[in-house]
């Protein structure tokens, strides 16, 4: 350009990815379903969910590879381990008939702020403890250690047992 683009030209350009935006995209027909509650809902709600499952996936190194073990290891930043159980086996059931079964969530907006509580956690966790430890592995172990104090200080004993009987 021989001078800089006017207001015009700008604002006409914003206008155009108007569609495309989530904020707005359901004023231009992109929708993913309807809610009696929401709604109208956006087709990015549900696949935002399913980008939060896939990176608490990630943050318990479980890859997708067994939905129990991605459970037990996010139940273990929660002291409501039996709700937190629940509602992440309620999520697990969402996301695998949202990829399988090809269905419109009505309560899409809400699974994404359930899983999006769920991922904070586990941000939490890496940020604080997990920075101390020396690898994603090591952080799902710890993950993956007992809960109830008693149980931890037995198997701190046996541990202890193993490696004077090893050396």
């Amino acid at each position: 350009y021989r001078r800089l683009p006017s207001m015009m030209i700008a604002t006409v350009d914003k206008f155009a990815q108007m569609p495309w935006k989530g904020e707005v995209q359901t004023l231009f027909g992109r929708v993913s379903g309807f809610c009696q509650r929401h709604g109208f809902l956006s087709p990015d709600d549900e696949d935002t969910f399913l980008k939060l499952w896939g990176l608490a996936e990630f943050l318990t190194n479980t890859g997708g590879s067994n939905y129990d073990v991605t459970i037990r290891r996010i139940q273990f930043l929660f002291d409501d381990r039996s709700f937190t159980k629940h509602q992440l086996e309620h999520l697990r059931l969402q996301r695998n008939e949202s990829v399988h079964g090809d269905t419109v969530k009505e309560d899409s907006r809400v699974l994404v702020y359930q899983a999006k509580g769920y991922v904070e956690a586990l941000l939490d966790f890496h940020a604080g403890v997990g920075r101390r430890l020396e690898s994603m592995e090591e952080a799902a172990m710890m993950m993956d250690l007992p809960t109830e104090p008693d149980i931890a200080r037995r198997r701190i004993a046996l541990l202890n047992r193993a490696i004077r009987y090893c050396s």
